[in-house]
């Protein structure tokens, strides 16, 4: 799969780090859009690799393997991962392509779920939820928000209104403190970005089957 355009193309030392993890030239970006890319065709054994030339253009390339063999079926007996009913869930992330790519995954695992950009906006959105009879199954946050209240800041403000909050901490930085620790953080586990769909629906499952956190107000 070849992506392509005729714009002024990116320098060869700027090339070199474009897929690296908040690697971004834009004022307002944050660097994870061609991050998550990359993670997605590597888990799905390819391969993405960029070609520019300064004033001609730029051409992504995808590399996917081809398979002889019939794909996988599956019977129909229940098993694990699909043992929890659609759940209303609550995602906080300020890149908007990484956000819709979660919200679609979890969409199509069948649960209902409300976005917000950053913490205020979570907050905001989990109180209304509360109000209205609705509240969220789960939250997912985004551990580092540009502009905005980031995931330590609205956890810290979503266990003041539910002691008993669920909440999942997604970043890029595996080897972040709190993703060694989640609960010492108020959260119960850890979404890897870029993460599988197979991947998301397994910490989902855990984070829903869970029982509610004991903590003090």
């Amino acid at each position: 799969i070849d992506v392509t355009d005729t714009g002024p193309g990116i320098p060869p030392a700027t090339a070199a780090s474009v897929f690296e993890p908040y690697f971004t030239t834009k004022e307002s970006g944050n660097g994870l859009g061609l991050t998550s890319s990359y993670g997605i065709v590597i888990k799905h054994g390819g391969e993405l690799e960029v070609e520019s030339e300064v004033g001609v253009g730029t051409e992504f390339r995808i590399v996917l393997e081809t398979v002889d063999e019939e794909p996988e079926h599956f019977d129909d007996e229940v098993r694990p991962v699909d043992q929890v009913g659609p759940a209303r869930i609550l995602v906080m992330d300020d890149d908007d392509m990484v956000r819709s790519v979660i919200v679609a995954m979890l969409e199509s695992l069948g649960h209902l779920v409300v976005e917000s950009r950053h913490g205020q906006e979570c907050v905001d959105a989990f109180l209304a939820a509360r109000d209205a009879k609705q509240p969220f199954d789960l939250v997912v946050l985004d551990l580092t928000i540009v502009g905005g209240h980031d995931g330590l800041w609205s956890i810290r403000n979503l266990m003041e209104i539910d002691p008993g909050v669920k909440a999942l901490v997604a970043t890029g930085y595996n080897n972040a403190p709190v993703v060694a620790d989640p609960a010492a953080h108020g959260f119960i586990g850890a979404v890897s970005k870029p993460t599988t769909l197979d991947e998301l629906k397994v910490v989902i499952l855990e984070a829903l089957s869970s029982p509610p956190p004991r903590r003090d107000r």
